[in-house]
């Protein structure tokens, strides 16, 4: 959706943009329960999990609880962006996040001034770091384990950060694996994002809505005509209506978007004529392609013996008359293409009825161009 569209359909933003505000996300009682007991967690440390299919929320409940622990005091929060990284590149960004200088030659080194910065963190605010580390599935078993020694100390009774892990099954069936069941012990904490039924999948739709500014924007059916596609899904119900802006009460939101461009993109008026050379059908096409897009019927309508008829105009804003050079040029461009499109042979021959010169004839052809030009 355009931007300029979101003034016309009287929102704020597209509702089922991916890249809503943070502020614009609906909160939900997983949502809340699940960031409430990472913020309890902070005074210990150690591993959060939250896994699920995609499309289910998790990247949704991510980005609100990176919202919520912003807003608490004396928390820092670091965001892996590389998950598919090796060991190097790994310390690499750990050193960005929390501003220590890494050398890749020297991982002891590493290891060692990120733990001293992380034990002068926890002496002064009583808080762990929070790292969140979004696709885990695609990880290393090496990055994982590094991770799982880098945040325990005094043989494994005291935790030093909070790492919450977020991926899909891959990373569950992973935790099943021997290299990994180290790991899974020491997650304190699990939630699993599932599929919502159709109706608190409305609920969501409307709330959606509501964050734009709009709540009326969409009807009952079309509301819940998307729940019922989405599956259960928040993401697919986003990705069917996105672009699309809605057609307030009693149309579908793709009706909106059609009387908008309405305005926008006016067809010329299109002439045609019953003739059998094939180009009326083509001109006849062009008005229901017309039709179809949403615009004014201007399709013209064929006359009875050849002879050449305008479609009845409609006023809408914005529309101005044709002028008469404009008509013209449109009836040479269909005499054009009926001469082009009749078949290469002999015209017949016809006597002329009425005249004095019964011998005279002509020819049909002329006769029927002639006749377009009246």
């Amino acid at each position: 959706m355009k931007k300029r569209d979101l003034t016309h359909f009287g929102i704020k933003w597209n509702p089922f943009s991916p890249e809503v505000p943070v502020e614009a996300l609906v909160g939900t009682p997983k949502t809340e329960l699940f960031c409430w007991r990472v913020e309890q967690q902070l005074q210990d440390g150690g591993f959060v999990l939250l896994s699920g299919e995609p499309g289910t929320g998790k990247s949704v409940m991510l980005r609100q609880l990176n919202e919520h622990l912003k807003q608490l005091p004396d928390v820092t929060v670091g965001i892996l962006s590389m998950p598919q990284s090796k060991i190097g590149s790994f310390y690499r960004e750990l050193g960005h996040l929390f501003g220590v200088q890494m050398t890749p030659a020297n991982r002891y080194g590493g290891f060692k001034a990120l733990r001293e910065r992380w034990f002068t963190h926890i002496e002064t605010t009583l808080y762990r770091p929070v790292l969140i580390f979004d696709e885990a599935q695609l990880a290393l078993s090496q990055v994982l384990s590094e991770l799982r020694l880098l945040t325990s100390a005094d043989f494994d009774s005291r935790n030093i950060l909070t790492v919450v892990l977020c991926g899909d099954g891959r990373l569950l069936s992973r935790l099943q694996t021997e290299e990994l069941l180290p790991l899974k012990s020491r997650i304190r904490f699990s939630m699993k994002t599932d599929h919502v039924p159709v109706e608190e999948m409305k609920l969501f739709i409307e709330a959606c809505l509501e964050s734009a500014g709009n709540p009326r924007l969409m009807t009952d059916e079309v509301i819940y005509a998307l729940a019922d596609q989405a599956g259960g899904r928040s993401r697919i119900a986003g990705r069917d209506d996105h672009g699309r802006g809605g057609g307030g009460r009693g149309g579908h939101p793709a009706q909106g978007r059609h009387r908008a461009s309405s305005q926008r993109c006016q067809r010329p008026a299109v002439y045609e004529h019953s003739c059998r050379g094939g180009c009326c059908g083509r001109l006849a096409g062009l008005g229901q392609r017309g039709q179809r897009a949403g615009g004014p019927q201007r399709a013209s309508l064929a006359g009875r013996n050849g002879d050449l008829v305008r479609a009845p105009h409609r006023e809408h804003a914005g529309d101005t008359p044709h002028s008469t050079a404009t008509r013209l040029r449109h009836r040479a461009r269909h005499r054009k293409r009926q001469i082009h499109l009749d078949p290469p042979v002999a015209a017949p021959r016809l006597p002329l009825a009425g005249c004095a010169d019964s011998g005279r004839e002509i020819n049909t052809r002329t006769t029927c161009l002639k006749s377009h030009d009246k």
